[in-house]
């Protein structure tokens, strides 16, 4: 009976250690820090299916939109002194829209908006030996009415790089400002004070990303030369 328990074991013990391999294998995964116009920035490499991908989460773009910058253009970010760990993505924008907190494909940190919410996240092919290879450019800007939405795209990570990082192509996430903190324009003295908001806040965040992305993006194996927006 013991005989016939071990030999019963023996294969699904087997099978354990074999499934930790592949998890490891497909998983593998070091540090990369590069430099971008405000600063040393760092990052992880990952190893699936034999093949590497660069993922920078979280890197800012622009100063935070609170105080005296709520309701106004973006700010190109200022330099920071310290090394950015781009480990995780950055905060959704405030939005009011309940029902893409439960949407599974609205990424796993939808409780956790804030007004400093101006980040975009980078996923790029990544190759030691080939280090100065540029590749094209997706960049892709959430939907959502401009009301709702996030740059963590909720997309498994084993699953993008497949379908497009592992196709040689650069895909950049977009955070920008929603609602009326993105959205709202007061004509000439209805703001209060004799003010005026101009609106249209979420697309200046979204040209500043652009901008970001040009002046930046090389470092990170994408090609300035060749992009592409798309959005869902």
């Amino acid at each position: 009976m013991e005989i016939k328990l071990i030999l019963f074991l023996i294969p699904k013990i087997l099978l354990f250690y074999l499934l930790i391999i592949k998890i490891n294998c497909q998983h593998f995964e070091k540090s990369r820090s590069v430099w971008v116009e405000q600063g040393l920035v760092k990052g992880k490499i990952f190893k699936i299916d034999g093949q590497q991908m660069q993922i920078f989460r979280g890197i800012p773009y622009a100063e935070p939109p609170i105080g005296e910058l709520r309701f106004k253009k973006p700010l190109k970010k200022e330099k920071w002194e310290r090394e950015f760990a781009a480990i995780d993505y950055g905060p959704p924008c405030l939005q009011f829209m309940d029902f893409h907190r439960n949407d599974r494909y609205s990424g796993k940190n939808m409780q956790l908006e804030s007004e400093d919410c101006l980040t975009l996240n980078i996923f790029s092919p990544y190759d030691s030996e080939d280090e100065g290879s540029l590749h094209p450019i997706l960049v892709w800007i959430y939907g959502g009415s401009f009301l709702a939405g996030s740059a963590d795209t909720g997309i498994d990570m084993e699953v993008l790089a497949r379908n497009i990082v592992f196709r040689n192509i650069t895909f950049i996430s977009v955070n920008y400002r929603l609602g009326p903190l993105g959205f709202m324009s007061l004509s000439h003295g209805a703001a209060g004070g004799g003010k005026t908001i101009e609106g249209n806040f979420g697309i200046w965040d979204i040209a500043l990303a652009l901008e970001w992305v040009q002046r930046n993006i090389k470092q990170f194996n994408g090609d300035p030369n060749k992009v592409i927006i798309g959005t869902l």
